[in-house]
């Protein structure tokens, strides 16, 4: 009997070993993977994760530059620093950055995030920080660097969209090509009136290289406009050419008939009507007028009224010479009289 109770009581006291053993090993591994160490009923940890109290803000730098990030968080044991591209697809540890981009860093696994001699192809990523402590991990918001002067080069078109000829019912497809890109590319069809790809209206969702246009009657122009698009950066747009698409009209109607275009009529401009006085009886005229000018225009009769009048003024002009001669002959013919006088009277 004796013996059947120490038995008994070394297999309660394995069970309480084998207890004590397996929460050990949880805690060591635990504390090896960083996860938390407790849990409630739930499942959810009683440890708290970070608390972000600081977010970095984007820099603008010159080329050659650097640049200053700050984070700061709660509830942490290790921050690690990230440069992340703009549309995230790419990730580089602040650590390998001076590989990856060839610049200069400081204040790894600090708060304080410093980078030297930025380059231009660090225009638009985004410098974020990591926050790991034993309640999970959190991530601060990404603050952009820009970099003064890069510009994005503009695409050209290397395919112009066809014009089409369509009956009634039929469907047709414009395309352009474009060369050149550079990052993401963005396209945005217009219609207009006119054969011409300025003062369109943008077609809501037509933002591919192929658009499929509507069945209008008559003739509408398409153009599309090419853009690239890159870490954040727009080059300038790139307009095709204008084409034509015509579609028929249905069975038993008329295409419609183009608006006439009124065409502005400029006014003569008015000249004034000067009446010439008839010769009177008796007199002899200068010149036989022809019969078949005697109705004659007012630009004519103007013409004669200035030459009449220049005529009138040459001849009082010579007039006034002759008279001012005159007038000075006879004065000095007095004055010799004057003088034949006074000898006489000696």
């Amino acid at each position: 009997m004796a013996a059947y109770m120490i038995v008994c009581v070394f297999r309660e006291r394995m069970k309480k070993m084998k207890k004590l053993f397996s929460m050990l090993l949880a805690l060591a591994l635990v504390a090896a993977l960083g996860v938390p160490a407790f849990a409630t009923e739930g499942g959810e940890s009683t440890v708290p994760k970070p608390v972000i109290t600081k977010q970095p803000t984007g820099e603008t730098v010159d080329e050659g530059g650097s640049a200053v990030f700050v984070a700061r968080a709660e509830n942490y044991t290790e921050i690690v620093w990230r440069i992340v591209s703009n549309d995230t697809t790419n990730t580089v540890q602040a650590a390998d950055a001076p590989t990856y981009f060839g610049c200069s860093v400081t204040g790894l696994g600090t708060e304080r995030l410093e980078i030297f001699n930025i380059p231009a192809s660090m225009d638009g990523w985004r410098v974020e920080a990591m926050f790991k402590g034993p309640g999970g991990i959190e991530y601060s918001w990404g603050a952009l660097i820009r970099v003064n002067g890069v510009t994005v080069k503009a695409p050209s078109i290397s395919a112009q969209p066809q014009p089409l000829s369509l009956a009634s019912g039929e469907t047709g497809t414009l395309t352009v090509g474009a060369a050149g890109l550079e990052g993401k590319t963005q396209y945005q069809w217009y219609s207009n009136t006119a054969n011409s790809n300025e003062g369109g209206k943008a077609i809501e969702g037509a933002t591919d290289a192929s658009y499929t246009p509507a069945e209008i009657t008559g003739t509408t122009y398409y153009y599309v406009s090419v853009t690239s698009v890159y870490n954040g950066r727009s080059s300038d747009a790139v307009l095709s050419n204008p084409v034509a698409v015509t579609y028929a009209p249905p069975p038993g109607e008329e295409l419609p008939e183009p608006e006439a275009t009124a065409v502005p009529v400029t006014p003569a401009p008015l000249v004034p009507v000067v009446d010439i006085p008839e010769d009177e009886p008796g007199s002899t005229p200068e010149a036989t007028q022809d019969p078949a000018r005697s109705a004659s225009s007012p630009e004519e009769r103007a013409d004669n009224s200035l030459r009449m009048l220049t005529l009138v003024g040459g001849a009082l002009a010579v007039a006034a010479i002759i008279g001012g001669i005159t007038a000075l002959v006879v004065r000095a013919r007095s004055g010799d009289d004057d003088e034949d006088d006074e000898d006489d009277y000696e």
